[in-house]
Parts: structure tokens; sequence; C-alpha cells
């Protein structure tokens, strides 16, 4: 999923994932990437007439925290960033350091004791009830590891419903 997509708002993206997350058939893992514009083409165009701005560092990272705390923990988190071609990167520059946008993101979640699948802990979507239920209480935090590894340590398996859940560990 791409975030700052011109002309989309901060809960036209979360109503994105929540959609994505709330699908009987929903996905094993999901990448958030941050929008890049590119020398030679026709986003770089129109980035440079003035028809939109990027997302700054710390209006991403915050979106990206909201978007976590919407994913359910069943669900793994494959990228949180990317880094266009610094050669014909053209904003955000900032993100050329993903190491630094890593650690600042891990950093905000930990200060602010914010989590993945908080949304998803109040309410659950039960597929074949259309019903919000609570989740169990025994489905681990995410845990991170180092900031440049895979954003998940556990990898839970739930029975949608019944609310049986049993966790594995990943490396």
């Amino acid at each position: 999923m791409i975030l700052g997509l011109p002309g989309e708002t901060e809960d036209d993206m979360l109503a994105t994932v929540r959609y994505v997350c709330g699908q009987q058939a929903k996905p094993f893992g999901i990448k958030l990437q941050l929008l890049h514009v590119l020398r030679g083409t026709d986003l770089c165009g129109d980035y440079e007439a003035g028809s939109f701005e990027v997302l700054s560092q710390d209006e991403y990272i915050e979106l990206v925290i909201k978007c976590l705390e919407v994913i359910p923990e069943d669900i793994v988190i494959h990228r949180v960033t990317g880094d266009g071609p610094k050669n014909i990167l053209v904003a955000p520059l900032w993100s050329g350091n993903k190491r630094q946008v890593l650690n600042t993101l891990h950093q905000k979640m930990k200060i602010e004791k914010r989590e993945q699948g908080t949304w998803a802990k109040q309410k659950k979507f039960c597929p074949f009830f259309l019903v919000f239920m609570r989740a169990p209480a025994n489905v681990p935090n995410l845990r991170f590891t180092k900031s440049i590894q895979p954003w998940y340590s556990q990898l839970v398996v739930e029975n949608r419903c019944s609310g049986v859940v049993r966790s594995q560990s990943k490396k």
C-alpha cells in the first residue's frame, strides 16, 4: 500500500487499511510504502509544478503508526518504508536514510506505548456473523527485533470467530 498519494487524505489511507484487513480472506502480510517522487516521471512533473506535497518524516511516522494500530497482530508487516534510487530520488529526500526512519518509528512507538493491532484488540471482525467481538487477551504484542530486521517475532494463527489462538515463534 502506497502512503501519501496525491489527493489522498489520512482518513482515506486508514480506510484502505481497514478495508484490506477486514476482508474474509484477509492478507497474510502487508507492505506499507512511502510515495517516492522519481526524476523523469509524470509524478515528478506534477510535484515540481506544485500540484501536491509529499509527507514530512514526522507525518509519515505518525501515519505508519496509525496504520499499524489498525492492522491486526496476526498480519505480518513486511515493510514500513522503502527507499527510492538515490540518484533519481527527488522527494522526500529524508527517505534516503532508511535506518533513521525505522529507528525513529521504533522509538516513537516505544515511548508512546503504541502497538500493532491496538484497534483490532478492541474490535474484532468475524467474517461469518459480521459482528465485532473482543480479541483474546493472550494475543502477543508486536515485538521489535532490530530496527532493520522484519517487524515481527510472533506469527499468530487464530480462528477468527471462536477466538482460539496459538502463536509460533517466527525469526
